[in-house]
C-alpha cells in the first residue's frame, strides 16, 4: 500500500522539461500557470449550459474535468495524471452514449470505455497517448457517422485544431515565451468547444426523437 501511494506521489516521466512548451514554475504554487488557468474553460462551459439547459451530469462532468486539469497542470504528479485522464474517458463515454437514440448495456460500455483504460493507464503508465488513442476509436466512428450534422463538423474542426495544437506544443513546435501562450492552452479551449458542439448535436437529436414520437402518437 505503501509502495502505490509513493507511485502516486511520483511526478510523470516527462517532468520536468520533457511535457511541453510551457516552462515548469517551480517558484509558483502551480507548475504550469497558463494551462492551469485555461483548464478553467470546462467548468465555465459547464456552468453556461446548466443554466441554460439544467443539465445536471454534464455540469459535474466538466467541473471534474476541469479540476482534474488543474491538479495536474499544477502538480504533474502521477496521481493528478490518473485524474485527468479518467475525467477525460468520463466525459467520452458520456457524449458517446448519449449521442445515440437508444443505447442497450450501458455499465458495459461504462466499464469499457473508462474502467478498463483507467486500469491500463495504472499499470502501463508510460504511454498514455497510446492508450487514450485506442479509447476515442468509438467516438470518432460515431462522429463521421453523423459528419452532415453542422454541429458535428463543427465539433470535427475543433477536434482537428485541437490535436494540432497538442501535438505541437508536445514536440516543443511554435512556443511563444514570451506572450506565455502554448499549445496547450489552445487545446483546452478547442476541446472545450467540440464538447459545447456535441451536446448541441445531442439535443438535436432529443428533439427530433421527440418530434418523432408525438408524431406517432397524433397518427396512432
Amino acid at each position: 500500500m505503501k509502495a502505490l501511494l509513493n507511485t502516486f506521489h511520483q511526478k510523470v516521466p516527462c517532468y520536468p522539461d520533457k511535457c511541453n512548451c510551457e516552462i515548469m514554475r517551480e517558484d509558483l504554487p502551480v507548475l504550469q500557470p497558463m494551462a492551469t488557468i485555461s483548464s478553467l474553460a470546462y467548468i465555465f462551459l459547464g456552468i453556461i449550459i446548466w443554466k441554460k439547459y439544467k443539465n445536471k451530469e454534464l455540469l459535474l462532468l466538466l467541473i471534474l474535468t476541469g479540476i482534474s486539469s488543474m491538479f495536474m497542470h499544477s502538480t504533474f504528479s502521477v496521481l493528478a495524471r490518473t485524474f485527468d485522464f479518467l475525467s477525460i474517458f468520463l466525459l467520452n463515454a458520456w457524449l458517446f452514449l448519449n449521442m445515440q437514440d437508444k443505447y442497450r448495456h450501458k455499465l458495459m460500455i461504462y466499464l469499457l470505455m473508462v474502467l478498463m483504460p483507467s486500469l491500463v493507464l495504472f499499470f502501463i503508465p508510460k504511454h498514455p497517448f497510446i492508450l487514450t488513442t485506442f479509447v476515442f476509436i468509438p467516438m470518432t466512428l460515431l462522429t463521421f457517422l453523423h459528419k452532415g450534422n453542422k454541429n458535428i463538423r463543427r465539433a470535427i474542426v475543433s477536434i482537428v485544431l485541437a490535436c494540432a495544437c497538442f501535438f505541437l506544443d508536445q514536440n516543443k513546435v511554435l512556443c511563444f515565451h514570451s506572450i506565455n501562450l502554448h499549445g496547450h492552452t489552445l487545446w483546452h479551449i478547442f476541446t472545450m468547444s467540440a464538447v459545447y458542439f456535441y451536446y448541441r448535436f445531442i439535443l438535436e437529436r432529443k428533439s427530433e426523437t421527440r418530434t418523432d414520437s408525438i408524431a406517432l402518437s397524433s397518427n396512432a
